[in-house]
Parts: C-alpha cells; structure tokens; sequence
C-alpha cells in the first residue's frame, strides 16, 4: 500500500518545475548514503557515467543522455521536492506480491515484513503469472521509480531500452543475480540486455578525476532538447518583462514564461505597507493583464518582506516558475527553495486537498 501511496502522490508530478539541466545542477546538493564508492555529489556520477558511455559507444546518444539522467530521481532527497529519507529515494529495489529472492541486500530483516507471512505473496510467482511482463510487475519505491514515471508522462522520445535503464537500474536481483526472470517477457529480455551494458558504467566509471562541466554541458543541452525537455512539464521559451515601481511598494521586474495553455501571471511585490499601496500594486497588474489579482501571501526571504500575487482568473493553467529581480539577486541555492516554497503555497492555498 506504501508503494502505491508513493506512486499516486509522486506521479501526479506536480511538485517543482525545471529543466533537465537545472535538475542536475540541483544534485549538486545531494549525497547519496548508501553509495560506498562516491563522496561526491551526484552530479558529478551523471556526468562520469555519460561521458564514459560517450566514449565507448559514441554512437549512441540516446545511451549518453541516458546515463545523464537514470539518477536525476533522487532529487527526492531534496527539500524542493519533499526532502524524503534517504531509505526511501536510494538503494536496491525488489518486486513485491511475490516471494524476497535471498539475493535481495539484507534479505534477513524481511521477516519483519508481513508480507513474508502471506501465503499468496510467499510462492515464486505470487500474485504475478510466469512471462507476464515486468511493466505489470509492482516493484519497490525509489528513484528509479520517479525518473521513470516522470519521463514516460512528459512524452519523452526516449526509446523503450532507455525507460527500462531508468526503471529497473536499481533492480540489482534481476540484473546482477538473475533473480525473477521468470516474470520477464520477450521485451524485457532485450531491453535487460542494453541494462547490463548500461550497469558497467553505473558502477564503474566512478572516480576523483572532476569532470568539465563547461566543456560538455552543450553536448547535453542538445540532447536534451532532442528528445527529452523538462523535469516535470514543457515551458516555453518566450519571455516578457514587465517593470513598474510604486512610490512606496515597488514591483519588482516580472518574467513570464508562455506555455502551450495559457499562462497565468504572478508577481513579488516589495515593502507593502499601508492598505492603499496594496490598492495601487493590485490595480496597476489588473489594468495591465486583465483578471482578478489577489495577495496570497507574506513572505520573508533572505530577510527582505515580499508580497506574492496571482492572477485568480487564470491560475488554472499556471505551469511555470516565476523570477523576480531581486530574487535573481540571491544564491542559486536560496532561488531553487524559494521557487519550490511559491508554488506549493499557491497550490496548496488556491486549489486546497480534501480529505476523505
């Protein structure tokens, strides 16, 4: 029940909203813990593992891109995107409604597991049937889970052996002990052959040798925009500015980035004081983008007060994250967090959950 918990919340994919690229630059902050080999940030193996497939199969640039992205779903680890525990992003994953093959990594503690009490789920097939195909097989949560499940719903052009590397790169019982091989189907047993291949350069092109992040990100950057765009839905490239300032508020420089639906518009307003400045803020964006704007909320950041507003009218179509000058103005870092706490409050405030 866990899995699929994690599965329906995640999948909806409605989390942040950035590029591939910005997704990798984002691990620049994370640490996988249970990897013994790497001290490093993640970003770091993206790149080692790409450039290695680079090099020994230059032909195949889907496989390069492949070895750019198959981690990027440990940015769960991030607080932008939950921030979930380390146990619940990394390490080896495993079928589950079937027997715990005893090559599963610590497969001593699944007594504790009540799964290991059902009958059902004891016998080598469980609830699955011999051949039905891995697609049809529940496996474990982890990253592989959410980068596959964000790549295949933004209709990316990757090829089936591509999802299957991002998928199941972590199934370490199939693909390293042979285990559960019973319930692959003919297009698995393909696509487990490009894995393999795959799982060389996972595991062993790791080293201290620093990659040249200047000198291969258009390489990337076209790949990228060939066959897969962004993390998590299509941003447009056109981009307006509107700059106005109050007397006493100010509003900051705005960027609007169009999307394929129509785009709603949202602003940071600075040092709003009395009832009259709101007034004055709120009329300026309504004569000159038309709807019904509103202040949603009060925020400090990096100890300056914003005000942030949304156009209500159109907030049914907003898909984009938002820039103002002053916030171009701090960290990397404090941009990403602010970008990712605006549009979970706008989420949360404009369209709350209901509970059953």
């Amino acid at each position: 029940m866990q899995v699929k918990r994690m599965r329906e919340d995640y999948g909806k994919l409605d989390k942040v909203e950035m590029s591939i690229w910005e997704c990798c630059e984002l691990l620049n902050d994370v640490v996988d813990d249970s990897d013994p080999d790497l001290d490093e940030p993640q970003i770091e193996h993206l790149l080692q593992t790409a450039e290695a497939i680079r090099k020994d199969y230059p032909d195949e640039d889907w496989l390069h891109l492949t070895g750019l992205i198959h981690d990027l779903g440990k940015v769960l680890l991030h607080p932008s995107f939950g921030g979930l525990p380390q146990w619940a992003v990394v390490g080896d994953t495993f079928p589950l409604g079937c027997a715990f093959d005893e090559s599963i990594v610590h497969h001593k503690y699944f007594e504790y597991n009540s799964d290991s009490k059902n009958s059902t789920y004891c016998t080598k097939n469980g609830i699955y049937s011999e051949g039905c195909g891995l697609d049809n097989v529940m496996i474990s949560w982890g990253h592989d889970n959410y980068m596959y499940l964000v790549a295949k719903e933004n209709g990316t052009t990757l090829p089936p052996a591509a999802l299957f590397i991002i998928r199941y790169h972590s199934f370490y019982p199939l693909h390293k002990s042979g285990a559960y091989k019973h319930l692959m189907n003919e297009d698995d047993v393909e696509n487990l052959k490009w894995l393999k291949i795959f799982n060389k350069y996972d595991l062993y092109s790791k080293s201290k040798v620093r990659i040249d992040v200047e000198k291969v990100k258009p390489y990337y950057l076209t790949l990228i925009e060939k066959v897969s765009t962004t993390l998590v839905r299509k941003l447009g490239s056109t981009v307006q500015r509107f700059e106005w300032s109050h007397a006493n508020a100010g509003l900051e420089i705005v960027v609007i980035r169009e999307l394929h639906q129509r785009a709603s518009q949202f602003f940071f307003a600075k040092r709003i004081g009395a009832p009259y400045d709101m007034y004055e803020v709120r009329h300026k964006l309504e004569s000159n983008y038309g709807g019904n704007f509103s202040r949603i909320e009060h925020r400090t950041i990096q100890n300056s007060p914003f005000c942030f507003f949304a156009n209500l009218t159109t907030y049914a179509h907003l898909q984009v994250i938002y820039r103002s000058a002053t916030l171009m103005d701090l960290k990397r870092d404090d941009q990403t967090s602010a970008f990712a706490y605006i549009q979970i409050m706008l989420r949360a405030r404009l369209h709350p959950k209901t509970t059953a």
